[in-house]
């Protein structure tokens, strides 16, 4: 039997090592419901909950219509989608639809810098059934930070609006402790596998 496999490590960039790492539990309701719509090309009326906790309506696109997009490769700087840290501690559910409490991109006390989200060249399936999505992190705020929680927010677009939505929420048993001047990458893959 194949299963979907989902793997978070948190990797020191200053010295290689792989701090943390484990398979993750933590896929949340939205993943599975934007993967029914883009699938299934159906209207999901009122039922996929966004990041503010509201729930939205996503339209399946007319023919020829502008294709609309689930995104997750943010750009530097750009704390709404793509790999987010947070500091909450809460338990892990598929009924979580937000980071407990962001780490906001910037300099100041609390803050990491947040690099752009990357991944496998153009997120294609490479031999071994696996893609990779990363982002790198800088601590330039004067003081340690924790990382207690790590998620994947992707973002829809109706053209007029831009919804967020929280794909999977991972907690971080004692969290990862990044000292000033620091740099780490949190790298999520995820891979099929029989």
């Amino acid at each position: 039997m194949s299963k979907l496999r989902l793997t978070l490590k948190i990797i020191d960039l200053d010295t290689g090592k792989i701090d943390y790492e484990r398979e993750c539990r933590s896929w949340d309701i939205q993943f599975l419901q934007m993967l029914y719509f883009v699938m299934s090309n159906y209207t999901l009326t009122n039922q996929i909950k966004d990041a503010t906790g509201t729930l939205r309506t996503l339209s399946a696109p007319a023919r020829n219509d502008i294709p609309r997009g689930q995104f997750i490769a943010a750009g530097s700087g750009v704390e709404a989608y793509g790999i987010i840290l947070g500091t909450g501690v809460g338990a892990e559910s598929a009924l979580d639809y937000q980071v407990g409490t962001i780490i906001n991109h910037g300099v100041a006390g609390g803050n990491l810098f947040y690099g752009d989200t990357g991944g496998t060249t153009g997120y294609e399936f490479p031999a071994g059934g696996q893609f990779e999505i990363h982002r790198n992190f800088s601590n330039v705020s004067g003081g340690a930070i924790t990382i207690n929680e790590v998620c994947i927010y992707g973002y829809y677009t109706t053209g007029a609006n831009n919804w967020y939505f929280c794909f999977c929420r991972d907690v971080i048993a004692g969290g990862e402790a990044v000292a000033d001047g620091t740099n780490k990458q949190v790298r999520f893959t995820i891979s099929v596998d029989n």
